[in-house]
């Protein structure tokens, strides 16, 4: 029975399937990836007046729409679309990027673009629109060989006949110098380095006539060691810091290496020509050295080699699809006994703040003959012990961030040790499953960092892509972004600062503002449905304890759905007047004669406009011609209003007839003192 039964639902299928004509096309979609890899024949700018414009691209004979707040990646750093024609040298910038086939004049060499967007046909329109943009000289270009020369005049170096030099535009890794800022080395995260992530340096003075570069000594590379361990110097002073040549340390991990004669070295970056010929303007620069930092010691330095991101499925349950959920980082660090975490790098759209999202905790290779290669780290998660579906693992972001768990400093050369910040190259979108199925559409609007913006940027704020890469635009968030919590004094006019609000929603569109108390005495708002609001401040009597109000800005967007935005909450502490007025208290009055190991009750009255909060008795005696005093700490009687009284032993040793004088001292709580008058008591 199983059997026929399956038999027939065989044939009923077969019998729909044949129902529909042979050969026939499923409805287009409205939004279907594409992901593009090419040379730029031609790239334009919509208005050359908009920091944020986008414009369009021609590659493979494509036109591109490059949408509006597009932040590109170049090799090691990133871009608006407007930055890469305003950044442009002479002679193409600002009109033109002298990176397209058709530039005027026509570039030397060509350069590569790959483009993950989606094809979106809406409003009669069908439209290749951008997601993400990456730009290089070429993505894989590189060569590899030994430095055979360095030229300390020029700041150049020769590897395998090839002329290279730094494209270092602020001179961290060697001379300032540049052919263009676009192909930068990265700044922030050495790019120039060894494979174990030690930052590597080109001097800046004449090594050959014996000058040393204080930034880039000669001490930290010691003679014939590809393989070595740096010392452990005191972290440098302040006085260091400002004059580097007067630290002496060799071996010195606070400071980078020199590169030398024949070190082996992989080069990556933009062939250039000059009036020499042509050279490699290199953005990165790894040397195969094994530099290492002593074990649980700071700095140790940390560095990101791979990065590969799953972005996840398609939020619809009727697309046929494979949703990719892979991720993997890797890298190197100098201290193979300190792990290291991983975390996406969450960017608040509102301030620009980056927010680590811990994905694990790694644990670092310690090389032969537990492990393979010292001082590397791979996290490669996977099931059963990580679920990549959800969070953390998504939603995807533009960086990833590596650190050390011992913590990070800065470094002579103004580098954070011990941590490192990468972009991510390499998306991995959503697939149809199966051949012959639909194309399934991209799911950019995971990408926070594109659906949202990225937070302020040249003094304007980034927004949502606009037109938006696929078929319907997700939702923008409003922005409440709030100035620091506020100080005021009692009944005085106080300020609630929303302003950054203002800008921070131009990418949104229209908004309305509301400001809220929390806690706290109750105040009227002025202008509370302003950016900015104010109110007067309860009054507060004289010498009282602060008082603290919390109030929040909630910002609702008019065009769309989406809910109203809380600001964080906002603190605002009000001092009450100052108590400058000093307490009244009275000369003290004893309860009997001042006898040698006798207690002796000390009395005194004391009155403050707010309150005293302490007396204290002081004695003053002279035995053999020495001046000797004492303290007596009173007590406030809880009988008697206002009254304080100690108790006074004089020592059996002191001569009879000796005179003690004593006063009262009362102090409030605004640290006010006063000071009786005196009475003088003679040992009986």
């Amino acid at each position: 029975m199983r059997q026929l039964g399956a038999t027939a639902i065989a044939l009923a299928l077969a019998a729909v399937w044949f129902a529909a004509p042979l050969g026939a096309q499923l409805p287009m979609a409205n939004a279907t990836i594409f992901e593009m890899t090419g040379f730029i024949q031609n790239a334009t700018l919509d208005n050359p007046a908009d920091p944020f414009s986008g414009g369009t691209l021609t590659m493979n004979n494509h036109l591109i729409v490059i949408p509006r707040y597009t932040i590109f990646q170049m090799p090691a750093t990133a871009l608006t679309w407007s930055e890469l024609f305003t950044k442009a040298p002479a002679p193409w910038g600002p009109a033109q990027t002298g990176l397209a086939l058709n530039d005027t004049p026509k570039p030397d060499f060509t350069f590569e673009v790959l483009v993950q967007g989606n094809r979106v046909i809406a409003d009669g329109n069908d439209r290749y629109i951008a997601g993400l943009v990456f730009i290089s000289n070429l993505s894989l270009q590189q060569h590899q060989g030994f430095i055979s020369a360095i030229d300390y005049a020029s700041g150049e170096f020769t590897v395998g006949g090839s002329r290279v030099r730094l494209n270092d535009p602020a001179g961290r890794f060697g001379r300032a110098m540049t052919h263009d800022e676009r192909f930068t080395i990265d700044e922030d995260n050495p790019t120039v380095k060894t494979e174990t992530g030690f930052p590597m340096c080109l001097p800046r003075t004449r090594v050959d006539n014996g000058a040393d570069d204080a930034l880039c000594p000669q001490g930290n590379r010691p003679a014939g060691k590809t393989i070595f361990t740096m010392g452990t110097p005191a972290a440098p002073t302040m006085a260091e810091r400002q004059n580097p040549a007067s630290r002496t340390a060799v071996l010195d991990p606070w400071r980078a290496a020199p590169l030398e004669v024949g070190d082996y070295v992989t080069v990556r970056g933009a062939i250039v020509k000059d009036a020499r010929g042509q050279y490699i303007s290199a953005y990165a620069v790894d040397a195969n050295l094994g530099i290492f930092t002593a074990p649980g010691t700071q700095p140790a330095y940390v560095s990101i080699d791979v990065i590969l991101m799953g972005t996840g499925p398609i939020d619809d349950v009727t697309l046929a699809q494979e949703g990719a959920k892979r991720t993997r980082v890797e890298g190197f660090t100098t201290d193979f006994t300190t792990p290291v975490s991983i975390s996406a790098v969450d960017v608040n759209p509102c301030t620009g703040d980056g927010v680590d999202r811990l994905w694990n905790v790694e644990a670092i290779d310690q090389g032969p003959p537990t492990g393979a290669v010292a001082g590397r780290w791979r996290f490669r998660p996977g099931a059963p012990l990580f679920d990549l579906k959800g969070f953390p693992f998504l939603p995807p972001t533009r960086e990833v961030h590596a650190a050390s768990v011992g913590g990070a400093v800065v470094t002579m050369n103004g580098l954070s040790a011990g941590e490192y910040t990468a972009p991510n190259f390499e998306f991995v979108l959503p697939e149809n499953r199966g051949i012959g199925s639909p194309i399934v559409p991209g799911n950019f609007e995971t990408m926070a960092f594109l659906a949202q913006g990225s937070g302020p940027r040249g003094g304007g704020f980034t927004g949502q892509l606009a037109p938006w890469p696929g078929a319907t635009p997700p939702v923008r968030n409003a922005c409440a972004v709030v100035g620091p919590d506020v100080k005021g004094t009692s009944g005085a006019t106080v300020s609630l600062d929303g302003s950054q609000s203002v800008a921070a929603n131009v990418p949104t569109g229209a908004v309305t503002f509301k400001w809220t108390q929390l806690s706290g005495t109750s105040v009227t708002l002025i202008n509370g449905n302003t950016p900015s609001a104010s109110f007067t401040a309860p009054t507060l009597a004289v010498g009282a304890p602060n008082a603290t109000l919390t109030f929040k800005l909630t910002v609702t967007a008019a065009a769309n759905t989406a809910a109203p935005v809380d600001s964080r909450i906002v603190t605002a502490t009000i001092a009450a007047p100052p108590d400058t007025v000093k307490p009244n208290v009275t000369t003290p009055t004893t309860s009997t004669t001042l006898k040698r190991g006798s207690p002796l009750t000390l009395s005194t009255t004391a009155t403050d406009n707010v309150g005293v909060t302490s007396v204290t008795f002081i004695y003053t005696y002279t035995v053999n011609n020495v001046p000797k005093t004492g303290t007596v700490i009173a007590a406030k009687s809880t009988t008697t209003a206002n009254s304080w009284s100690g108790t006074f032993t004089p020592s059996t040793s002191v001569p009879g007839s000796t005179a003690y004088t004593f006063t009262a001292v009362a102090s409030d709580a605004a640290t006010n003192q006063a000071t009786s008058g005196p009475v003088t008591k003679t040992i009986q």
